[in-house]
């Protein structure tokens, strides 16, 4: 569908947790974006472009429901129980914006009436200086890009992003294309390297409010 940007792959199930394409299950949207402003609250990235705390509460929940209609490619996992633990999206054209009409089908451009337009200004330039990141550090090509990969946080430590990045890493080498992120975070960029992700790219971005770190994994 050209309305979305993003591969689909079928439902899986791994060690009793079902992986649902989240386009597939739109009553539960909000349910995923719930635990994306959880686990995002205190990220560099979000902290910037809404440094009030209260704000930011208010503004992630409201963006992340946008921007999961704009890629097609993520996924929300469920426990035994059918409640949702995680999500990772696997954007197969994740250097194509979205045009006008999408963003407006989206409900994204109610950003100044939801929020305000000082924070859509610096969403928009801090998109830009990603852009300009990757294309610098990537030039043009067709890696899947892999972003918002969390899991609740009452269940962190236990070992559940390793098993669900890996499996789906698995499925994007049966492709045959690599995998590209970024990430704000020091700590991130060691727990990627051990899943045979490299460094292509370090940079401090909006005026030195955070640094950011391109990363690729080569097909295995």
């Amino acid at each position: 569908n050209a309305e979305y940007m993003g591969t689909h792959f079928s439902n899986f199930t791994m060690a009793g947790r079902v992986f649902h394409p989240t386009h597939d299950h739109p009553e539960r949207i909000g349910e995923v974006a719930l635990l994306l402003a959880e686990c995002f609250f205190d990220s560099p990235s979000w902290s910037y472009l809404f440094p009030d705390p209260v704000m930011r509460a208010k503004a992630i929940p409201f963006v992340m429901e946008k921007r999961i209609y704009l890629f097609h490619g993520t996924y929300f996992w469920t426990d035994e129980s059918n409640q949702v633990i995680g999500h990772m999206c696997l954007n197969d054209n994740p250097q194509m914006s979205p045009s006008t009409w999408t963003l407006l089908k989206s409900g994204l451009l109610e950003w100044p009436l939801r929020l305000d337009w000082a924070s859509l200004r610096r969403f928009l330039s801090m998109i830009d200086e990603f852009k300009l990141a990757t294309k610098e550090a990537l030039g043009r090509t067709n890696d899947f890009g892999l972003e918002a990969i969390v899991i609740s946080k009452s269940l962190q430590g236990k070992g559940l992003g390793s098993e669900m990045l890996e499996s789906l890493l698995k499925r994007a080498d049966g492709t045959g294309k690599g995998v590209f992120l970024m990430t704000q975070q020091e700590k991130s960029v060691r727990w990627y390297e051990k899943f045979g992700f490299e460094v292509v790219d370090h940079r401090t971005l909006c005026n030195g409010a955070f640094e950011n770190w391109v990363m690729r994994r080569k097909p295995q």
